[in-house]
């Protein structure tokens, strides 16, 4: 039970960090689009980089232009591939910091959103598991709450005894609870055959 209590506790901690640190990342990536200028750029050489995770080789572009002042920059975008994504001397679109054009990353869908894609995902799957663990904590409770509740018990009566009255047998039928009946209680009478006397 309380390795059980520790493993949702840690998927909720997980996807209150996966959802503040996708919320981050797009707010940021919004911000660098909506502030960055347009420049033409071109790449001057694909670099390899082994990944930190199974050791595999990557390679980045790296990417040259020029603002509008002359100033010629050059950076290395932070998304790498396996096969290459640019070939050298590609034209590429640039978006960069006004006050910082070495600020910069090539237009493009998986160079701008690749890293808040990624958290979405990881949260999505974090969350889904963690809600699936507290609504079968809820779930399970709640059947365990409804055999517990007790049902009405009915105190049994005794049934009156027969009446005879001017050669007429009566007798009543008991049936359940007058608010709970089905059938109620009535009375039938039955008079002997007199002929057979």
């Amino acid at each position: 039970m309380q390795k059980s209590a520790l493993t949702r506790r840690l998927f909720l901690a997980a996807t209150i960090i996966l959802f503040a640190a996708t919320g981050i990342l797009l707010l940021k990536t919004h911000r660098f689009i909506v502030r960055a200028e347009h420049a033409q750029g071109r790449v001057i050489a694909m670099m390899p980089e082994r990944s930190r995770g199974d050791g595999s080789v990557v390679y980045k572009p790296v990417v040259e232009f020029n603002t509008p002042a002359g100033e010629r920059i050059e950076f290395q975008s932070s998304v790498g591939s396996n096969p290459p994504a640019f070939e050298t001397n590609e034209v590429v679109q640039v978006l960069y910091e006004p006050a910082n054009p070495r600020s910069a990353e090539i237009n493009s869908f998986w160079s701008l959103w690749l890293g808040p894609v990624i958290t979405t995902g990881l949260f999505l799957v974090f969350g889904g598991l963690t809600c699936s663990m507290f609504l079968r904590i809820q779930f399970r409770w709640f059947g365990s709450h409804r055999k517990k509740q007790p049902g009405k018990t009915i105190p049994a009566k005794r049934c009156p005894p027969i009446h005879r009255s001017g050669g007429h047998f009566a007798f009543i039928l008991l049936g359940q609870e007058p608010e709970n009946a089905a059938y109620p209680a009535r009375m039938i009478s039955s008079s002997p055959d007199l002929s057979k006397r």
